[in-house]
């Protein structure tokens, strides 16, 4: 597609590694990314030192988001700028996609939620809420977003009087054949000082309440749960027998 002149004046100006890249490009079917076409592209630009990855960057995320391929979106007057807007268009998509997880936990365990009179179980909403938790009480928490959306849920133990402020964090394994208490935290994980050289113990209440919620209202919860499920298995089994 080059002649030997032309993929040196390219080698010159982006490297052979960039060329290279180009042309593997090129092989799994961008075709207009050709070498030749990318140099005259980023001069213009005035982006030949990164303008490669840039560009090549920008193209993927373009055809993942499946917007429209025409000659100005793939070729745009103002690479940069083009390639954080379609940087944010991802960011946001993807937060939606995270926040969703959040509501559909919450809507899924939100029975759960409960209180004695002293204290209260509390489900975070969103992944601020879970980045607050951690924050405050000094723990890893705030990086439990994946697990709380995969089985592994986080519940906050809150007094009741105050819901509002952090207190400890319990996790529940939601994925076996029982649900199974992973964690129970408060702050610094029990640990305090200037480098958490001292440790302290979860107070009876806590433990207590964590231990009535679990045997009262849980495993109730999970039982029922698991029964609707097994009914509704029986259900489709029936009228699939019943279709053939």
């Amino acid at each position: 597609m080059a002649d030997a002149l032309e993929f040196e004046h390219c080698r010159e100006h982006i490297g052979g590694k960039a060329v290279g890249h180009l042309l593997e490009m090129v092989a799994a079917g961008w075709e207009d990314l050709a070498p030749v076409q990318v140099v005259r592209y980023l001069k213009k630009q005035d982006a030949l030192q990164d303008g490669v990855q840039l560009l090549i960057d920008y193209r993927k995320m373009l055809r993942d988001a499946e917007l429209a391929e025409n000659e100005e979106t793939l070729w745009p007057r103002d690479l940069v700028a083009a390639h954080e807007r379609i940087t944010q268009f991802w960011e946001c998509r993807t937060k939606t996609s995270y926040q969703l997880g959040f509501t559909s936990t919450f809507i899924k365990y939100r029975e759960l939620e409960w209180t004695d009179g002293d204290l209260c179980v509390v489900l975070p909403r969103t992944e601020e809420d879970l980045a607050a938790e951690g924050k405050t009480l000094r723990h890893c928490v705030g990086t439990y977003g994946n697990q709380h959306c995969s089985g592994k849920p986080i519940f906050f133990i809150r007094h009741y009087r105050r819901p509002e402020r952090s207190y400890y964090t319990l996790q529940i394994d939601m994925t076996k054949a029982i649900p199974v208490e992973i964690q129970l935290h408060g702050y610094g994980n029990e640990r305090h000082g200037d480098r958490k050289q001292y440790r302290h113990k979860i107070p009876q209440k806590v433990r207590d309440f964590c231990d009535r919620w679990e045997r009262e209202v849980l495993m109730p919860w999970f039982a029922d749960q698991k029964a609707a499920t097994t009914v509704k298995k029986s259900g489709k089994l029936r009228a699939d027998v019943g279709a053939a």
